[in-house]
C-alpha cells in the first residue's frame, strides 16, 4: 500500500474518532469527566453502525481532492470536502440501514483480490475507500472497524456501481 493510501485511511479513521472515550477499569476519570457529561448514555437499541464513503485523489485547487460522506444507522450524515464541512442532513433510518447492509453484502467481493496495478491517484485519478464501523453499546468497548479501498483491492465494476447508485438513490451526495 502506498504512503498516500495509508495517509487517507489514517485520516478517515481519525475523522471517525468522535466515539467517546472514558475512564478504563481501575482508573479514575480526570477532572474534565466530572459532572453530568461523565455519565455514559445507555442505548438499549444495540450497537451504532456507521459507514464512510471516501474518495481521494485528483487535483483540486488546494491540493489532492478529498471527499468523505459519513452515514450513521439513524440516517444522519455529514459531508466533508478537503477536510472542511460541506454539508449534513438525514435520510430515513430504514434507508440508512439498507445502505449499510448493501455495503456489508458487497464487502467480501470488494476485498477479495489484492490490487497489484498502479493506483489511479498516481496519474490524477481517484481512489474509492469504504470504512465500516460498529460502535458497541458499551462506552468502554472498542469499535469494530474495517477498511477496503480500490487501491488495495480490485473492486469489480458491478458492486462498485451498485453501491454508488444506492448512495445516489438514497438522496445522498454522489460518492
Amino acid at each position: 500500500m502506498n504512503a498516500r493510501a495509508v495517509a487517507v485511511i489514517v485520516g478517515v479513521a481519525m475523522s471517525l474518532s468522535a466515539c467517546a472515550g472514558g475512564a478504563t477499569e481501575g482508573t479514575s476519570p480526570g477532572p474534565e469527566a466530572v459532572g453530568p457529561q461523565a455519565t455514559p448514555e445507555v442505548d438499549d437499541g444495540g450497537p451504532t453502525e456507521e459507514v464512510v464513503f471516501a474518495r481521494f485523489g485528483g487535483l483540486c485547487v488546494d491540493g489532492a481532492c478529498r471527499f468523505e460522506l459519513t452515514l450513521s444507522d439513524d440516517g444522519s450524515w455529514t459531508l466533508t470536502e478537503q477536510l472542511q464541512p460541506a454539508g449534513d442532513g438525514a435520510i430515513a433510518a430504514a434507508d440508512a440501514l439498507a445502505l449499510i447492509e448493501a455495503v456489508d453484502a458487497a464487502w467480501d467481493e470488494l476485498s477479495a483480490q489484492d490490487f497489484t496495478g498502479t493506483c489511479p491517484t498516481a496519474y490524477d485519478g481517484q481512489e474509492l475507500i469504504l470504512l465500516r464501523s460498529t460502535y458497541p453499546n458499551d462506552p468502554l468497548a472498542d469499535a469494530d472497524r474495517r477498511t477496503t479501498s480500490s487501491c488495495r483491492f480490485v473492486w469489480p465494476d458491478a458492486p462498485t456501481q451498485a453501491l454508488r447508485e444506492a448512495v445516489r438513490s438514497a438522496g445522498l451526495p454522489d460518492w
